[in-house]
């Protein structure tokens, strides 16, 4: 890469960084999801176990905790802190991205792509967030280095990364298809692609699925041996088995919870964005000399398009990879279509002025969130009045996403499948206790309602987080 190259992903990542620490502090209070994955951490870092409650997302998820545990440890728990882990992930996968579409398409489309993602609302908040996306985005990209390499050895480590990527979370598993295409390749000569059926590219997709296997399974015994009773019944009761619904997913295929909901969200928050798409899935198919790049990148959105059909309920982070092939192929469609001789008059002006409407419309929507909305950030404050007005109680109950930034010993409740009175049953209470529910956005029991009702005393409300004493 030149000079040259490089000018557009270092000012594409300076405006990054500065969308995602305007988000953190300013836009994005903490999420459910936030305390959920990093609770395990947090708890193994101060109190030596994981769960406190048989509440196990390690289990779903082991190297985020194994990671956080890690990072607690030279630091403190603290959603903040895994916010900037996020964002670190996320500017270092904006380069390897940038890299990896300069070096097969130039470095044009690199940066259109790129730009097309880091003005993304979408993308931006979900990256932000103290949960696993920019570590499996990141591990994703880097696999695609990998798998896509001029060196055979490197394309025979392919696992690693994607091991490392499915660790984190492994709803990226569809990816192994794609993958699995692109080392059937065979050999690159001089940067282009050459198809090559052999042995040789049969033992490197042998070693990348055995290797993905075994290395991904090695994270998820080390949590099942660690918590061998919770992981069992966290992860399969109460997640693996709902996943997998064909009858169900297509009764919801129409509903605001399937993934035609997912797309039509995205479309909703990026709609300039998402027409560029449109056309650049219409030019791929199209085109008649596809690269096998080309292929590679369609073949990934049929295959997580799919992959999704059959799952009854699919959220929208679940899609915002798709970002990555399609801001390629709509980069590609949009620099090409006006770069032919009747129409270079309008090959600079056209492109740039979709880019401007663009950030036009990503930015504008989110300040006008910010400055005339006004978000609201009551997870955040309830965390704060919980530091200031806890000292009183020996046993604090109240949502995750509220006591990660909480350095007291602390039980869930609220926005988890258990009950306040499941919690409770198996041990030993200090009364008064205190406890904080969700009102909205979690699980709502009614258990927990009349258990309130009955023997709590409201005695502030933050937002939808409603905090009680409760008296023995």
């Amino acid at each position: 890469m030149s000079r040259k190259d490089y000018l557009p992903i270092v000012a594409l990542v300076i405006l990054s960084l500065l969308f995602h620490l305007i988000g953190s502090f300013f836009l994005y209070d903490f999420s459910n999801d936030e305390g959920e994955y990093l609770i395990n951490a947090k708890n193994m870092v101060l109190f030596d176990q994981f769960s406190l409650e048989g509440i196990y997302n390690t289990a779903l998820a082991p190297l985020q905790t194994f990671f956080h545990v890690f990072i607690f440890e030279l630091f403190s728990p603290s959603i903040f802190i895994g916010r900037y882990v996020s964002i670190i992930f996320t500017m270092a996968l904006l380069v390897l991205f940038y890299i990896f579409v300069n070096k097969w398409y130039g470095w044009k489309i690199a940066a259109f792509a790129v730009f097309l993602i880091t003005v993304n609302g979408i993308f931006n908040r979900y990256t932000t967030f103290a949960i696993m996306e920019a570590k499996i985005y990141f591990f994703a990209i880097l696999t695609l280095l990998f798998c896509f390499s001029t060196k055979a050895w490197v394309r025979r480590l392919s696992f690693l990364p994607f091991s490392l990527c499915l660790g984190f979370k492994p709803t990226l598993v569809y990816l192994a298809l794609p993958v699995a295409y692109a080392l059937s390749i065979g050999s690159l000569e001089n940067y282009k692609l050459i198809p090559k059926f052999s042995h040789k590219t049969f033992l490197d997709i042998a070693i990348f699925l055995v290797g993905t296997i075994l290395l991904t399974g090695l994270f998820f015994y080390l949590a099942y041996i660690i918590n061998p009773k919770d992981f069992i019944s966290w992860a399969f009761r109460e997640e693996i088995i709902v996943r997998i619904d064909l009858y169900t997913a297509i009764k919801n295929l129409f509903s605001d919870i399937g993934i035609l909901s997912a797309l039509f969200y995205f479309c909703l928050r990026a709609p300039i964005t998402s027409l560029c798409f449109l056309w650049g899935i219409f030019a791929a198919i199209r085109e008649k000399k596809k690269t096998p790049v080309d292929i590679f990148l369609f073949f990934w959105v049929l295959v997580e398009i799919g992959f999704y059909l059959i799952q009854p309920s699919v959220h929208s982070q679940y899609v915002v990879d798709l970002i990555f092939p399609l801001s390629i192929l709509s980069g590609k469609a949009i620099l090409n279509s006006f770069s032919q001789d009747n129409l270079r008059y309008m090959k600079n002006y056209v492109p740039q002025l979709i880019l401007v409407l663009i950030a036009i419309f990503q930015i504008g929507s989110s300040f006008y969130f910010f400055l005339v909305s006004k978000p609201e950030r009551p997870a955040m404050e309830t965390v704060q009045w919980l530091n200031e007005n806890s000292a009183s109680y020996k046993t604090v109950i109240a949502p995750v996403q509220v006591i990660v930034n909480f350095p007291k010993k602390s039980l869930i409740a609220s926005n988890s499948s258990l009950t306040i009175e499941d919690v409770l049953s198996e041990r030993e209470i200090t009364y008064p206790l205190l406890c904080i529910v969700q009102k909205s956005g979690a699980v709502i029991h009614k258990e927990d309602n009349l258990f309130l009702r009955m023997r709590g005393k409201l005695i502030n409300k933050i937002g939808n987080f409603w905090i009680y004493e409760v008296l023995e």
